[in-house]
């Protein structure tokens, strides 16, 4: 599901704000560029789903993905299929 997701962001032009070789297995941290990170939680959460914003410094400039715990790739394919419809 990590790699699902790095893929995705790196699909999208989106760089991950972890060097390479220090990606953490259970959550992804990606730069968000232009994306107004705020405006995406809610639209995904009109939609049933969950991204975290980036938190401090950090928030607005970055969105989290967690792959861990109680999810599955179908889990995560629907949750960026879904963000990628709010984006469009």
């Amino acid at each position: 599901m990590a790699e699902r997701t790095r893929a995705w962001a790196a699909d999208r032009g989106l760089a991950m704000f972890s060097p390479d070789g220090y990606h953490s297995p259970t959550v992804s941290t990606i730069r968000a560029g232009a994306i107004d990170v705020a405006a995406l939680c809610t639209a995904l959460a009109e939609r049933g789903f969950e991204i975290s914003n980036g938190y401090g410094k950090l928030k607005g400039e970055t969105m989290r993905i967690g792959h861990m715990g109680d999810h599955t790739l179908a889990d995560v394919e629907e949750l960026l299929g879904t963000i990628d419809e709010c984006l469009a």
